[in-house]
């Protein structure tokens, strides 16, 4: 990704964010994806590593004219969504679960256990998977290519057998009716940078009419 509105790419981690170009940009950035709208569905783009001339190298493709968006993966909500699913596929009584993630979260989870996100999943049903650098589901008709996601599959032969507890009694609860610092900090980027995206918009269309005025003047 060599430019956002007609700047260096790189620009965008350094002055929202202050993420140095440095060796240390991918696990600085990491928290940080690009979020996009593409086929009908939302895509998520992770900083791979900033070349020393703005340029972002993505891990994989994003269309030119796109409307980009920063986003923030905040743990705790990442870890419910998780168990939220796992509810959703205990219901269907899986024999096996697989799972298949993506390295750059196992990246995020540095600080802990790479499977910590999927502790409440083990719960459910004999688990296999293993990470990949991107996850491709079909969606719509399209074949899309993800990252920084966890695709999740439940599967059994026959009619489903229920052995032991419901997932629900097994997880710990963890609700609470105060968001968290960083969910709040999650909405003041997405809204910022809508603002932002706003903004650009009226400026273009400002400046496309002051140039129609000027070409009516010199005509």
């Amino acid at each position: 990704m060599y430019e956002l509105d007609g700047r260096p790419a790189y620009e965008v981690y350094h002055k929202y964010l202050n993420i140095a170009n440095d060796e240390n940009f991918f696990m600085n950035a990491l928290e940080f994806p690009m979020f996009y709208e593409h086929n009908g569905t939302t895509i998520v783009r992770a900083p791979a590593e900033c070349r020393f001339d703005g340029a972002v190298v993505m891990s994989s493709d994003i269309e030119v004219g796109s409307d980009l968006r920063l986003s923030y993966g905040e743990p705790n909500t990442i870890v419910n969504c998780v168990e939220q699913e796992g509810k959703r596929i205990d219901q269907f009584c899986p024999e096996v679960v697989h799972i298949f993630s993506c390295a750059a979260r196992k990246a995020f989870w540095s600080s802990r256990e790479p499977t910590y996100e999927i502790y409440s999943l083990k719960k459910i049903a004999a688990n296999s998977g293993f990470f990949s650098h991107g996850e491709f589901l079909r969606e719509n008709g399209h074949l899309n290519q993800h990252n920084i996601t966890l695709v999740m599959a439940g599967m059994r032969e026959g009619e489903p057998h229920v052995i032991g507890r419901p997932l629900s009694q097994l997880l710990d609860e963890k609700a609470s009716p105060k968001l968290p610092l960083a969910a709040r900090m999650a909405t003041f980027i997405q809204e910022a940078s809508k603002d932002l995206e706003d903004s650009n918009k009226k400026l273009q269309q400002a400046n496309e009419a002051l140039q129609q005025m000027k070409k009516g003047k010199e005509s």
